[in-house]
């Protein structure tokens, strides 16, 4: 079972901008995710899929409410 939580709170968002300033820029283009899911698998050797990425900022086209906490906690 995975678990999950509504990703429209304001620590998600705060964990979307603290990535964003890790990443030195913000992310909005399919190539951003790309390259953040790379800076993630080089660094924790864990993988988050770009898609999972997109929706997650919102930049999907498939609309999701929740997140699962294991890609918060990789985020983290």
């Amino acid at each position: 079972m995975t678990m999950s939580i509504n990703k429209n709170i304001p620590q998600i968002e705060a964990l979307k901008k603290r990535v964003e300033a890790v990443a030195g820029r913000r992310l909005s283009t399919h190539v951003h995710f790309l390259e953040l899911v790379g800076d993630i698998e080089m660094t924790l050797r864990e993988h988050i899929s770009e898609t999972t990425l997109e929706r997650l900022w919102g930049d999907s086209t498939r609309h999701y409410d929740k997140v699962s906490l294991r890609t918060l906690d990789v985020l983290c």
